[in-house]
């Protein structure tokens, strides 16, 4: 139950993401720190936007785990304190590294033959403890 903490807070984070995108208009102007993706997409081969686009699905499968995980969670205890929701924002360390310093980590970190069977999240994660 000591890591539900570090899942929870990226989960909460994302569900109230969700709910202010929702009641944004469609045609809602994005944020300031948003990147556009045409830059990069229109110089990617229809190959590379396939893997862009399928690593895009994978990231929101990954933050709707972590949604349903806070909902059980928020279920059993409806008061969390917010330090409690804040340490799982820890977890997103790692993810502000670009991927040309991140893909060398992943590769050391999954040599190691009793790592080759975990998600990509478990990965993060435990990169984010060392």
């Amino acid at each position: 139950m000591k890591t539900l903490p570090r899942i929870i807070i990226p989960a909460v984070t994302l569900i109230l993401i969700g709910k202010i995108m929702s009641a944004a208009p469609v045609g809602a102007q994005q944020a300031p720190d948003e990147i556009p993706i045409y830059p990069t997409w229109h110089l990617m081969d229809d190959e590379a936007r396939r893997q862009f686009t399928a690593g895009y699905i994978f990231g929101h499968r990954e933050a709707s785990a972590l949604g349903e995980v806070v909902v059980e969670y928020l279920k059993q205890n409806p008061s969390p304190s917010a330090k409690e929701v804040e340490k799982i924002l820890a977890h997103y360390r790692l993810t502000t590294m670009t991927a040309n310093q991140l893909v060398p980590l992943i590769d050391k970190y999954l040599s190691d033959p009793e790592n080759q069977q975990q998600s990509m999240r478990v990965v993060i994660n435990n990169l984010n403890r060392q």
